[in-house]
């Protein structure tokens, strides 16, 4: 009796095997044509929107981003790094602004007409940041970002707002000397002022905090 039950076990455990390996043949050789292509239009976005990101192309990068954020409406990634990536086509034109100011007669004109242009980019920016902050992971960052597109483009309500909101949410800033004396020069006609102070001595505390939680 043990050896029948020992063959028919054995029988069994054969059919099993035979029949998985059938199975994973059938699937190698038909595949799933409809998921593989989504994975690899994902895939292909994904792949070219760092690699654009990492070389600065940033009008590249927003092509690719945008297109994760189509396909993917809850991938926070996509969207703050769309808000980034358009954000991030105004630092030349900033550059510029700021060596024309310097001179001994700046040309308003061109002033001007690069504000313009900063301010349309800055709209372009402003949706797929205000969407990332739907996601925890990118909210704060998106909301610092906000706040120094609106800082520099004189809205200083909304630049107030976006701060507040990100340092009450326990943000504080890569920068070493913090929002007032780390060089962010969006933040150059609103850093006197006394409410910009509070938010950077709620951003010293919210530093403090997170150097004695830092795990050893």
């Amino acid at each position: 009796m043990k050896l029948k039950r020992s063959l028919r076990d054995g029988g069994v455990l054969i059919g099993f095997g035979v029949a998985f390996y059938l199975l994973t043949l059938l699937v190698r050789f038909f595949g799933a044509p409809d998921t593989d292509s989504v994975s690899s239009e994902i895939s292909f976005d994904r792949r070219q929107a760092e690699l654009k990101y990492s070389q600065k192309d940033w009008e590249t990068a927003v092509i690719h981003f945008a297109a994760l954020a189509k396909d993917d409406p809850f991938n926070g990634h996509a969207w703050y790094f769309l808000g980034f990536s358009y954000d991030s086509q105004q630092l030349p034109l900033y550059t510029q602004v700021n060596r024309e100011r310097r001179r001994t007669n700046p040309d308003q004109d061109k002033i001007t007409a690069w504000n313009a242009e900063l301010n349309r980019i800055m709209q372009q920016a402003i949706p797929p940041l205000k969407r990332a902050i739907e996601f925890p992971r990118y909210r704060n960052k998106a909301r610092f970002r906000l706040a120094r597109m609106h800082a520099y483009h004189g809205d200083h309500k909304q630049a107030f707002l976006f701060l507040r909101e990100a340092l009450e949410d326990g943000f504080h800033s890569n920068y070493r000397s913090g929002i007032r004396d780390g060089g962010i020069f969006e933040f150059s006609g609103i850093r006197d002022s006394e409410e910009f102070n509070e938010l950077f001595q709620m951003e010293r505390v919210n530093s403090q905090r997170r150097r004695r939680n830092r795990p050893f």
